[in-house]
Parts: C-alpha cells; structure tokens; sequence
C-alpha cells in the first residue's frame, strides 16, 4: 500500500498497477452467461471477455477487478491470473516459481494457502507441488521485503490456486477472500439456504429489476427478498464487505473508494410502500430476517410476515400492497419450496410441489413466477407455462421453472 516513489513503489505502478492482467471470475455451472453478461453491463463495461469451464475469462486493469468484486452478482469468486509455466520435475517447478516476483502480489508477513490441482501432470502430488511453491514463494518474500524496505503490514493469509494440467501450469491468485455470496449482511442461516448468487440469477433470469412487486411466500432466511432488495436499492452486491485485494501491496485505498463514490451515486431511494414481501411459517427465521431488514435499511422496501404460503391468495397480497382489488398481473412470486434434507423424503417433496402449482393456478392468475426444485421432484405434467433452466447449488442439479399464471 506504498504511496511514495520509492523503488518498490514505482516497481508495483510498473508491473502491476500500469498493466493490463488476466482474470477469471468463478460461477456455478449453468450461470456463466449471466456473469458474462454482468462483466460487459454498464456497471463494468468490460468487453474482452470469453466463458470457459467453470466460469468467464477477462482482461482489464487491477481496479477493474476491484470494481468486479464489488458489483458481480452471479460470481462467486474472481481470480488474478499470475502465471502459466511449464515443469516436468520439481527442480524445474521451484526454479520457475522463483523466477516470480512474488513481493509485488503477496503481503509480506504471511504465507499464502495454497489449493492445488493436478490432471495427467507427471507432478501428480498435489500436497508435494504446495509445499514446493511454499518454500520458494517463502525465501523469496523473505528476502525481497529485507532488501526493498518493504512494508511488514499484518494480514490475513493469501489464497493461491495451482491447476496442472498436462504438465502445464495454470497460477492465480484469489481476489475475493470469502466466496462472493457472502454478501456481508446475513449473520443466520436456515437448513439448507439458497445462496444469494442464486437468488440473483434467479431474479436475473426473471426479468426483475426492482420495479415490480415480488413475493417470496417460503422466504427461510431470506436470500431471495434481501437480494430483491439490493437490486431494487441499486446496491453493489458486495457493498456491506470486505475483501482479500485490500492486502495486496498494489491495492490504492484512494481508487477504491472512488470506485464505490461512483457506485453510490446511483443509488435508488425506497419506494412509497414495500414492493417486496417475504414470509415464512417459521416464526424464528421471521425474526432473524426482520431484524437483517432493520440494520441494514431496508424496512421501507421489505416487508417481513409470518405466514404459510396456503393460507394466501393474490387478492389479499394486492390489497396489502396498495394494488387495489384486481388481483391479476400482480408480480412475480418466487418460490424454493423444501426438498431432500428439508423435508424428509423424495415422495413428500413431490406432494408440495404439486400442491404449490395447484396453489399458484388456483389463486395466483397473472402472476409471473419462478420455482427452483430437484428434477425427480417435479410432476410429470405441469399444467402451467414455463420455461425450463437447469442450475446447480451446493453439488446438486436442480431445476428452475420459470412462468405465468394464465
């Protein structure tokens, strides 16, 4: 975090700061045009951009990737890409780790934690090629910070992420610190919560931009309502956190808060009544999620209640919401109803669901929605229109249907 000219400064301006890097934003299988499409928005304006497995390829300057770990919804981790090499043996690894200039990416008091992967590489032993690159990035931190006055600020360790492949490896260095998801605003959780990279893509893919009134009637610890909120709000998706590239030694404490200036000047104001309902039955996550909603500003735009989703219908959902009493075209309901762990079995699972399509055609007419459920849980006819995605959460494929209520 140098500001002055000294040699190491001017080092980070030249190699690090004035170039342009190679980076990877990570995503859940089945999300990364989304994130493609976030990265080349107006928000980021990033055009070089390519998918890959596993998530999207771009290139732009060290504060382009700040800006990407502020405002990416749908990534849920954003790689610095430093270095490609070549090795067939470990003498050969450690003379090309070496041959990096570690001091310019790393803090210098700690050692990064190193996560590798290995595929038809001859350095097959993951746990060997980390402990390689420890001892090497170790000697030479140790000596680059006593001969260039380095500083020896405190801080948490690194992440370094190897990928071998063929005995070509692929060195990145993570930017993000906690997965992306963690938005800085939850501190519970229910059994098996939706992560709110989800919950965007969700919202996403369903056309929500915060205008229309949404209802999440199964809300648990309320991903999908505070992640409404956030867009409705105009607010960076990683605007209540912290994050690791405000370790590294190039990081400008001066650019990354001009970065979020820019970002809070387009915040919206709350509307004249809550647009966004979330409910649950379970009256502890209720008040768990009141309280998020009371901390972090956002009473005038979520409004919290402690219902079952059965007990509704739309026409006291739109009197509620000042909608008058035509209870079609309301909004859009989204819903995660309970499976696997949740609920107990496959065959009790696949009786609610059916019970909320039942629910939704009985009392919801006009309203668009959005149902995420396993595919061996969903009814062999669906007596409603949708369109079908398939998505993946914590290792499982799931499916999300998105539709309206004729």
């Amino acid at each position: 975090m140098q500001t002055d000219q000294s040699p190491f400064a001017k080092r980070i301006k030249r190699r690090i700061i004035g170039r342009t890097h190679g980076f990877f934003a990570q995503t859940a299988p089945g999300l990364e045009g989304l994130c493609q499409a976030e990265l080349n928005g107006p928000l980021l304006g990033i055009a070089d951009t390519r998918i890959e497995n596993g998530g999207v390829h771009f290139t732009g300057k060290v504060h382009d990737c700040y800006a990407a770990n502020l405002h990416l919804r749908t990534a849920g981790r954003i790689l610095m890409r430093v270095a490609h090499l070549s090795a067939t043996n470990f003498r050969q690894l450690s003379r090309k780790l070496k041959e990096i200039p570690w001091d310019l990416y790393l803090p210098a008091t700690s050692l990064p934690e190193v996560r590798v992967s290995a595929r038809q590489c001859r350095l097959h032993h993951t746990a060997a090629v980390a402990e390689c690159f420890q001892e090497s990035v170790a000697d030479f931190i140790s000596s680059a910070a006593e001969t260039a006055g380095r500083p020896q600020d405190q801080a948490e360790p690194a992440q370094i992420f190897i990928r071998g492949e063929g005995d070509e490896f692929l060195i990145s260095l993570d930017s993000s610190g906690a997965l992306l998801y963690k938005r800085g605003i939850k501190t519970h959780g229910g059994r098996a919560p939706l992560r709110e990279t989800l919950a965007a893509a969700v919202l996403i893919l369903s056309g929500y931009d915060g205008s229309q009134f949404l209802l999440d009637p199964m809300g648990g610890s309320g991903s999908f309502a505070l992640e409404a909120a956030m867009i409705a709000r105009r607010v960076p998706a990683g605007w209540h956190r912290t994050f690791a590239f405000m370790q590294w030694p190039c990081f400008r404490p001066q650019r990354w808060e001009s970065i979020r200036r820019e970002a809070e000047q387009i915040f919206a104001p709350a509307p004249p009544v809550p647009k966004i309902w979330s409910a649950d039955k379970d009256e502890n996550s209720c008040r768990m999620l009141g309280q998020v909603v009371a901390d972090f500003g956002f009473r005038e735009t979520i409004h919290v209640h402690c219902r079952d989703f059965f007990d509704w219908d739309s026409l006291e959902i739109s009197a509620g919401m000042g909608l008058g009493e035509d209870r079609s075209g309301s909004g859009l309901i989204v819903l995660n109803p309970p499976y696997g762990l949740r609920l107990g079995h496959e065959g009790e699972s696949k009786k609610l669901i059916k019970a909320v399509l039942d629910k939704l055609a009985a009392d919801f007419r006009g309203w668009r929605f959005a149902l995420i459920a396993p595919p061996p849980n969903l009814p062999q006819k669906i007596h409603l229109k949708y369109n079908l995605y398939n998505i993946q959460h914590g290792g499982l494929w799931l499916s999300l249907l998105l539709g309206s209520v004729p």
